[in-house]
């Protein structure tokens, strides 16, 4: 989102009063970008809730996330999350504390890693199913992609049989959306990627010939 429209919205929700969450778990992953600034830094004095997370940065495992919220609310949420399940697990507090004291290498590391998984998956598409669209993302972990069929749920059971494991953008979005994406990840290990798209192309192929040909368009 633009500067200047996150500046817009800083505003409303300042005159509104209405909390606003900022999602920003995956700011450490763009890839060479200078990320604008955050909507709470912008309108400070607006009820914005700024949430983190080192599940995307280090590994999904590490269930390790954090929130900066205005002084107003911080008595409520705290009490919510005691309610909800008396405090996180103390080991994944002190690796989080670690990792945290070398935010800067790591990050840099992560971004070396993962950039590679883009580009090659990238590649791949384009060269094994041209007829799949998307952009290329700049930052993040996955490839949003969309399909030239309206049952793109149905492509990832045969995707399923192929040996991949893919999931429909339907199944994802938080509002209503068409049938026809694949949210694909580039951060699984670089050596795999060429086997999961050789598998998904040959899917796709069998996908138009025996499932979507009525479906394609």
């Amino acid at each position: 989102m633009p500067a200047l429209a996150r500046e817009r919205i800083g505003a409303v929700i300042a005159r509104s009063q209405v909390p606003l969450i900022e999602d920003d778990t995956l700011i450490d992953l763009s890839f060479g970008r200078t990320t604008p600034p955050r909507i709470a830094a912008l309108a400070p004095d607006a009820p914005i809730i700024s949430i983190g997370s080192l599940s995307k940065l280090y590994w999904a495992g590490l269930r390790v996330g954090w929130m900066r919220v205005p002084d107003a609310l911080l008595p409520r949420l705290v009490q919510a999350k005691t309610l909800a399940d008396f405090g996180s697990a103390l080991p994944s507090q002190v690796i989080a504390g670690r990792l945290l004291a070398d935010l800067p290498r790591l990050r840099e590391l992560r971004r070396a890693t993962a950039l590679p998984g883009r580009d090659l998956l990238v590649s791949l598409l384009r060269e094994r199913v041209p007829t799949w669209e998307f952009e290329v993302p700049a930052g993040g972990q996955f490839l949003w992609v969309r399909l030239p069929t309206r049952n793109a749920t149905g492509f990832t059971q045969v995707a399923g049989r192929h040996g991949v494991r893919v999931f429909p953008g339907a199944a994802i979005g938080v509002t209503a959306l068409p049938d026809c994406w694949l949210r694909l990840p580039f951060t699984m290990p670089i050596e795999l990627l060429a086997d999961a798209v050789a598998r998904l192309a040959d899917a796709w192929s069998d996908f138009v010939r025996r499932d979507g040909h009525d479906r394609l368009g």
